[in-house]
């Protein structure tokens, strides 16, 4: 009984630590699209943003 014991115990731990791995690499991938988005949306941004070029780029800070 004690050796099914014990190999119950260390399925039970290593179906644990798969499950562990698997929600991690999903919280992984998760977090990939989320910066990939931001990057998406930042240069989205930064292109409707930005001045025509017969305008430039600068800030007049003296109004």
């Amino acid at each position: 009984m004690e050796g099914i014991s014990a190999a119950l115990a260390s399925n039970q731990a290593m179906t644990q630590s798969q499950i562990g791995l698997a929600a991690m690499k999903m919280a992984m991938q998760a977090e990939q699209q989320v910066v990939a988005m931001l990057a998406q949306a930042a240069q989205a941004g930064q292109s409707l943003a930005s001045n025509p070029a017969h305008l430039g780029q600068s800030l007049d800070i003296y109004a």
